[in-house]
């Protein structure tokens, strides 16, 4: 991402969590700003989500939403910007990094679903290791 004059890549350890509903917990566990180490030690990230199964026409998607918090400190050249300015720029770059978030988020979690299903097939074939299997592709998720 490009912030005014600063080049940096924001990177977030995403928690899954399957609950009781049916649904997953989303929790960032990790971030870091690659690209600028001022800004990566005064950087913080909060990431609480959650996607509950939701049926339309016979179709199940996943529905959900997430509270994203990023606190920085900026560098003092900053300081000279007029505030509108700043707040408008930064929820630009919050937008943008929920909008990565969930796109990765989304394509990450189908393929982790088309993995566990592939070996659930297999494992219909191999009664014998059905249960292990399911338990180690669950934890995965």
């Amino acid at each position: 991402l490009k912030f005014m004059m600063i080049h940096v890549q924001p990177t977030v350890d995403i928690e899954v969590k399957a609950n009781s509903r049916g649904g997953i917990k989303l929790q960032a566990i990790n971030c870091e700003i690659r690209g600028n180490s001022y800004i990566n030690q005064r950087f913080s990230l909060s990431l609480q989500g959650e996607l509950l199964p939701d049926t339309v026409a016979q179709r199940t998607y996943l529905k959900g939403k997430a509270d994203l918090t990023v606190s920085v400190e900026l560098p003092p050249i900053f300081r000279l910007t007029p505030k509108p300015l700043l707040e408008a720029t930064g929820n630009g770059l919050l937008h943008s990094v929920l909008v990565t978030i969930k796109q990765r988020l989304m394509r990450q979690l189908l393929a982790d679903y088309e993995a566990w299903t592939r070996s659930v097939n297999t494992d219909q074939s191999n009664p014998s290791q059905a249960g292990l299997r399911q338990s180690q592709q669950t934890s995965n998720i």
